[in-house]
C-alpha cells in the first residue's frame, strides 16, 4: 500500500518513539540487572570475609551442606563432585544461578568452598515481574499512541504549505502561466519561488514560439498567395498545351500543399485548439494514390524500392494529414535504410518497414519520425516503433471506424 507524505511522518514518529521507548526499556532494565548482580557478588564477598573470620577464632568448625542457602565445605572430601573442578581461589557463578567461592583457610591454608544459594522466586515473585511487565507493555502501547498523535498533528502542520503549493500548481491553465510566490522563508517559500519563476520562464518561452509560429505563417502565407497569382495569370495568357499544363499544375499543386502544411502545423503549435481536420472515408485505392502523390518529385530508382501492399480498408480519418505522415515516412526511410521499403495498409493500421542502415554517433533517424510524432500526438493517434537489427517498423493507427460501416 502506498502511503502519502503524512501517512509517512505518522508511521515513522510513531516507530522511532517505539524503538527509542524499547532501547530505553532495555537500557534501563540491563543497568538494573548489572546492579542486582553486582550487589549479589558484594554481599557474597562480605559473607565470605565474615566466614574466614569465624575460621580464626572457631578452628572447630566443620562442614555443613546448605542451610537457608549458604553451605561451607572445608575438605575437598566433603565438596560434591559436582565442584571439584574449581582448583582456583574465586568466585564462581553455577549453571543453576547459585554462587561458589573457592578460598584457603586463614589458619591451616587448606582450600575451602563457600555456596551461597539465592532464594529463588516464588510465584507471588513471578506474578509481580509478569505484572511488571504487563505495565511496561501498556506504557509502550500508550506511548506508540500518544507519538503517533503528535505525529499526525505535526504532519498536518508541516504538510499544509505542501498541499497549497501542490493545489496552485494544480489550478495553473495552459493559457495563463502564472504561479503566486508563497510568502515564507522556509525550505517551502523557497520550492514556490523556484517554481514561480520556472513557470515564468516557460510562459516567456511559449510566448516567443507562438509568435514566431503565427509570424512565420503570415510572411508564408504572402509569397503563396502571390505564386498562386501568377499561376492564374500564366494559365491564362500561356498557349495551352500538355506539356505547359503538367507544370501549371505541379506548380498549383505544390502551392496548395504548402498553404496546408502551414495551416497543419500552426494547428501544431496551438495546445488545446478547437481545429479540427477534416476527416473523411479513405480505401486502399485511395491510400495508394496518397503514396503515389508523395512519390513524384523522387528520382524512378529511389521510387522502385517502395513495395505498397494492403488489405481491404475503409478507414475514416483525415487524408492530407495521413499524407503528411506517409510522405515523411518514406523520406525518412529512403534516407536511412537500404532496400525494399514496404509500406503495408491493415484493418484499422499501416505499417512502412525497412532494412535499417548502420547508425554512427553522427547520424539519426531523421527529423520526420519527430514530426509524425507531433502529429500523432495532437491527433490522439497510437504511434509505435518497432526496431531490431534486421527491421525498422513503424506502425500507426490512425483510424476511427465510421459508425455506418460498424453497424
Amino acid at each position: 500500500m502506498k502511503l502519502n507524505y503524512t501517512q509517512r511522518l505518522i508511521v515513522s514518529v510513531s516507530l522511532y518513539t517505539s524503538l527509542l521507548f524499547c532501547l530505553s526499556l532495555g537500557a534501563a532494565w540491563f543497568t538494573f540487572e548489572s546492579i542486582e548482580e553486582s550487589e549479589y557478588e558484594a554481599s557474597a564477598l562480605q559473607v565470605n570475609r565474615l566466614i574466614k573470620s569465624l575460621m580464626s577464632t572457631t578452628p572447630a568448625l566443620e562442614s555443613s551442606h546448605p542451610q537457608n542457602g549458604i553451605g561451607l565445605y572445608l575438605s575437598d572430601s566433603a565438596l560434591p563432585k559436582a565442584y571439584t573442578k574449581f582448583k582456583q581461589p574465586g568466585l564462581y557463578t553455577l549453571a543453576n544461578g547459585d554462587e561458589l567461592i573457592m578460598d584457603y583457610h586463614p589458619i591451616s591454608q587448606q582450600p575451602y568452598y563457600l555456596l551461597l544459594a539465592p532464594p529463588h522466586q516464588d510465584e507471588e515473585g513471578i506474578n509481580n515481574e509478569f505484572s511488571d511487565l504487563i505495565v511496561l507493555l501498556m506504557g509502550l502501547i500508550m506511548a506508540t499512541f500518544v507519538s503517533g498523535g503528535m505525529a499526525w498533528f505535526l504532519a498536518k502542520r508541516l504538510a499544509q504549505p505542501v498541499i497549497q503549493l501542490k493545489q496552485q500548481i494544480n489550478q495553473i491553465e495552459t493559457q495563463n502561466l502564472h504561479l503566486t510566490v508563497m510568502e515564507r522563508d522556509d525550505e517551502v517559500g523557497e520550492l514556490s519561488r523556484s517554481i514561480s519563476s520556472l513557470v515564468t520562464r516557460i510562459d516567456q518561452f511559449t510566448q516567443r514560439e507562438q509568435e514566431f509560429t503565427r509570424f512565420a505563417s503570415h510572411e508564408l502565407r504572402t509569397p503563396i498567395t502571390i505564386l498562386k497569382g501568377n499561376i492564374e495569370l500564366l494559365n491564362s495568357t500561356l498557349t495551352p498545351s500538355l506539356a505547359t499544363d503538367r507544370v501549371l499544375k505541379r506548380m498549383e499543386k505544390a502551392t496548395d500543399r504548402m498553404s496546408a502544411l502551414i495551416h497543419a502545423f500552426l494547428w501544431l503549435s496551438r495546445e488545446g485548439d478547437d481545429y479540427e481536420q477534416e476527416e473523411s472515408l479513405i480505401d486502399l485505392t485511395q491510400f495508394k494514390l496518397l503514396i503515389s502523390d508523395c512519390l513524384q518529385h523522387i528520382p524512378t530508382e529511389e521510387t522502385e524500392r517502395i513495395k505498397v501492399d494492403g488489405d481491404t480498408i475503409a478507414w475514416l480519418s483525415n487524408r492530407f494529414l495521413i499524407s503528411i505522415l506517409l510522405d515523411n515516412l518514406i523520406h525518412n526511410a529512403l534516407k536511412y535504410s537500404s532496400g525494399d521499403i514496404h509500406i503495408t495498409a491493415h484493418n484499422d493500421h499501416f505499417t512502412v518497414s525497412n532494412a535499417p542502415i548502420k547508425v554512427t554517433n553522427h547520424s539519426s533517424t531523421g527529423l520526420g519520425l519527430l514530426i509524425v510524432q507531433r502529429i500523432c500526438e495532437a491527433k490522439g493517434w497510437q504511434y509505435a516503433i518497432e526496431s531490431n537489427d534486421d527491421r525498422f517498423k513503424v506502425v500507426i493507427k490512425c483510424i476511427q471506424e465510421p459508425q455506418e460501416l460498424a453497424g
